[in-house]
């Protein structure tokens, strides 16, 4: 009896701790939320590679992934793949993967044959005056911003995460869960 109750108890206890350890999505991914605020995200207007503008506002009741990165950033170039990835399985429920290019004006070429040969289908805008990533307070790269669909900023992530993670994934069923 006793090696039954140890048994159960030992079951019991594995399957309480993978709970314990993701109950906050944030912190399984090594974010730091910005919990405490209601910060909004400041909006802004870039050009697509194609010459057509986005503003951020024009993403207003999605979940945005606004990644600052270059082509010349090899962190950067590292976690693309994975931002497709999570942007592919997440975009029709709400999510929506914003890269902004921080490579200069002359370098829009560059841009292109990055995004086509890695084939990225996400929209990447272009930042060539590093405006927007002044505006964002941006020093390093890469960087991103999660931003929730009432245009609020909820972290600030400085450095590669693995965006096709079922960590990633866990996150991002959190916020584009249907708000109450």
């Amino acid at each position: 009896m006793k090696k039954l109750m140890s048994r159960l108890l030992l079951c019991g206890t594995c399957l309480l701790v993978p709970c314990y350890v993701t109950a906050d999505p944030f912190v399984a991914m090594k974010i730091k939320s910005f919990s405490d605020t209601k910060t909004p995200a400041l909006n802004f207007t870039l050009k697509h590679l194609d010459g057509t503008t986005a503003s951020l506002q024009d993403f207003s009741g999605k979940v945005v992934l606004l990644n600052f990165w270059a082509t010349w950033c090899l962190p950067c170039i590292q976690e693309m793949p994975d931002m497709e990835k999570l942007w592919r399985e997440y975009k029709d429920a709400g999510l929506v993967v914003l890269g902004v290019s921080n490579d200069d004006a002359g370098k829009r070429k560059r841009v292109e044959t990055f995004i086509n040969k890695v084939n990225l289908s996400f929209p990447i805008l272009l930042d060539p005056d590093s405006t927007v990533s002044e505006l964002y307070n941006v020093s390093a790269i890469p960087v991103s911003y999660l931003i929730d669909r009432n245009g609020v900023l909820l972290a600030k992530i400085v450095g590669v995460r693995e965006w096709a993670s079922p960590e990633a994934f866990t996150l991002m069923e959190h916020l584009l869960q249907p708000q109450s």
